[in-house]
């Protein structure tokens, strides 16, 4: 799956949930009035009433939940696996190199690692090999790649639940913002 499909997945499981909110809110509404006795308050819109609808919706998130885990399982593994390939020979000779060096200067660390840092390994061997000559890089851009898929796994399993959408996660702007923050720089669409 590429990331533009994944993209649009994510965001289509969020309207599909924020849409299944509000319709189970409303269905709730009406079934809350038509039970209702003479002079009772007529209850809000938006919000979900009854345990049976409560239940059933929480069920239906676990769903929703699962749809976005399948989604983003499948590309935290392919990342998981260019995260642990083993680097090219000559990658493993240039570590060896720089080893017996005494010392490295950033210029010299950046170019190598535009060179062999597409590769985890690589990258992380030559950073730390740099490291201990006091030349200091960013964190393997594999490794950032992997939490920030991590992490939006973990968020949109937060954001995919019943507590999340009665705290308003269902609105066009909160969703529009959490796709924009979260989705949006992790999986771009264009690349």
């Amino acid at each position: 799956m590429t990331t533009q499909q994944a993209n649009y997945q994510l965001k289509n499981i969020l309207d599909k949930f924020a849409k299944d909110y509000q319709t189970t809110a409303e269905a709730s509404r009406i079934s809350f009035m038509q039970s209702a006795k003479g002079g009772d308050m007529v209850p809000a819109p938006g919000h979900i009433y009854g345990n049976d609808h409560k239940a059933r919706f929480e069920e239906r998130c676990k769903g929703y939940q699962a749809e976005a885990d399948g989604v983003l399982s499948g590309i935290i593994a392919d990342v998981r696996a260019r995260a642990t390939e083993a680097p090219r020979e000559e990658a493993v000779r240039i570590v060896q190199m720089l080893q017996l060096r005494e010392d490295l200067t950033a210029d010299e660390v950046n170019n190598l690692l535009s060179v062999y840092g597409d590769n985890a390994q690589a990258y992380k061997a030559i950073a730390s090999v740099a490291a201990s000559k006091d030349v200091h890089v960013p964190p393997c851009p594999i490794d950032e790649e992997l939490k920030a898929l991590e992490d939006l796994q973990r968020d949109m399993a937060k954001t995919l639940t019943l507590s999340s959408a009665e705290g308003g996660h269902v609105t066009g702007s909160f969703l529009s913002f959490f796709a924009s923050m979260n989705i949006d720089p992790i999986l771009p669409t264009e690349k």
